[in-house]
């Protein structure tokens, strides 16, 4: 072929790679393969001799591309923020380490354990009988108390009216010596609260992501005792699975009788929300409206065929799932109503198997979610993340982070008073997937990468994101967080 001609072809090609977008991405290849792609803050080079087939286009249009908004830890590349790169790097990352009959007896010995530390904030609802006595239940709703430092809403400084008006809305006047349970289920994501007030309390003037009445979140599903209503007659005091404490009555269904709340609780055949939160519609023709969102972790009880055979419902359940779900009725009283998910959703027909590369997986579902203290505003904080990932496994853990490190387990190493060299090595022996704890924080070990030891949690703080950090990175207060480790509880 004609020099002149193949010089002409080449220029015309490069024309028209350049006007459709393709040069971007070439050069975009050739940074990536020379280790010279930029990336947000922090260190973001691509891991030296990184075998060329691992390189997809995901990670070269990813973070591995400056100007993409993409922001990271020091020292965590755009892989790093993959669950694959570090399944990657575990022994037998599919090996079951726990079967579904072990775990449940893994229970029987947490909970044990955990009710017998008159400390821990966990519970076993099938202990109680049809009531509770005056005594227990004054105890149990008086347990928390504030100190006299000032607190605000907002801006606004809280007055000791509005601190008389909390109080009195815990209407101890109507506690009586012996007080009847009642029976429910939460019928939609409930925040379960201090003192019966959605107002948002912080001891720091505007801060927005704090609030010091939040407890927990209930989830759609969980069962729940209610001892007690509050004086305006909007709230519920309950004790869930794992923690006790004030909830709004609209998102609470009551029972007839404890034997159907108890058949309901004891779900033979059910479908586990895998996914960081999965959204789905009524079924056409069904009662319900409006979409319906459930979160990881959340047991839904798969309906019998007989259930929804030869009902109009069927006409939009193909290739879905027909699951219960409960829903409050207008007088209060829980009923089930059909819903369908659809087969393509992020979910599991019982629990998912209990493997470290599941682990991991379920953990990256929520990088980059914002955190939430005590599940405000619908998201996680660093226990709550950890207590859902393992719920899709069948693992009943507390909700509190001081409490799980208290957790019965044979890889239970306790780190007080080691130098922060000889926490490093015991961090060598410590498998992927394992739960490390810092005082006030709970994490998912990661793995090791050029002599750096990386975690997967929910930060509070100036980050308030789900995010994977190096443990020789400082927090807050100037510490490395390798030095300031406390607990390794392993699962197994």
């Amino acid at each position: 072929m004609n020099k002149k001609v193949v010089i002409l072809l080449i220029i015309c090609l490069s024309c028209i790679m350049t006007a459709c977008g393709y040069r971007d991405l070439m050069d975009s290849y050739e940074q990536v393969l020379s280790g010279a792609a930029i990336g947000g803050r922090g260190n973001r080079q691509v891991q030296e001799n990184k075998p060329e087939s691992t390189v997809t286009s995901s990670s070269i249009m990813g973070a591995s591309v400056s100007g993409t908004g993409i922001h990271s830890a020091d020292n965590v590349t755009s892989d790093m923020q993959t669950a694959q790169y570090w399944i990657d790097r575990v022994n037998t990352p599919d090996k079951i380490l726990l079967k579904a009959d072990e775990i449940h007896n893994y229970n029987e010995k947490i909970i044990k354990q955990l009710l017998a530390d008159k400390d821990a904030e966990f519970y076993n609802l099938d202990l109680y009988g049809e009531n509770i006595s005056g005594q227990q239940l004054r105890d149990m709703i008086g347990k928390i108390s504030f100190s006299v430092k000032p607190y605000f809403i907002g801006n606004e400084k809280v007055s000791t009216e509005q601190w008389q008006h909390y109080l009195d809305n815990c209407n101890y006047e109507e506690i009586m010596d012996f007080n009847a349970i009642e029976y429910g289920i939460v019928c939609s994501r409930a925040d379960m609260r201090a003192l019966p007030t959605a107002d948002a309390i912080t001891d720091e003037q505007g801060n927005l992501n704090y609030d010091i009445l939040q407890s927990t979140a209930l989830a759609v599903n969980e069962p729940v005792l209610v001892l007690h209503r509050s004086k305006d007659n909007e709230w519920y005091y309950v004790i869930a699975e794992e923690y006790a404490g004030w909830v709004k009555q609209d998102t609470i269904g009551l029972f007839e009788n404890r034997s159907e709340w108890q058949r309901t609780k004891e779900m033979e055949k059910f479908l586990v929300i895998t996914g960081d939160r999965i959204q789905t519609k009524k079924i056409l023709g069904n009662s319900l409206s409006g979409d319906f969102e459930f979160t990881m972790g959340t047991r839904l009880c798969l309906a019998e065929n007989k259930e929804w055979e030869n009902k109009e419902e069927i006409t939009s359940a193909y290739d879905c799932y027909v699951v219960k779900v409960p829903v409050r009725g207008e007088d209060g009283k829980v009923k089930f109503s059909l819903l369908s998910v659809p087969l393509s959703q992020d979910v599991s027909i019982g629990y998912m198997e209990y493997t470290r590369a599941n682990v991991i997986r379920q953990a990256f579902k929520m990088l980059g979610n914002p955190y939430g203290w005590g599940g405000m505003n619908g998201e996680r904080d660093c226990s709550s993340l950890i207590r859902d990932v393992y719920l899709c496994f069948g693992f009943r853990l507390p909700r509190n982070s001081g409490d799980m490190a208290k957790i019965p387990s044979q890889m239970h190493v306790d780190l007080t008073g080691l130098s922060e060299k000889q926490k490093i090595e015991k961090l060598k022996s410590v498998s992927p997937g394992t739960i490390l704890q810092i005082p006030g924080h709970v994490m998912i070990y990661l793995g090791c990468s050029d002599k750096n030891y990386f975690v997967i949690s929910a930060r509070g703080g100036k980050e308030q994101r789900v995010m994977v950090n190096d443990l020789h990175a400082c927090t807050d207060n100037q510490k490395t967080w390798s030095e300031q480790l406390t607990t390794i509880i392993g699962l197994e």
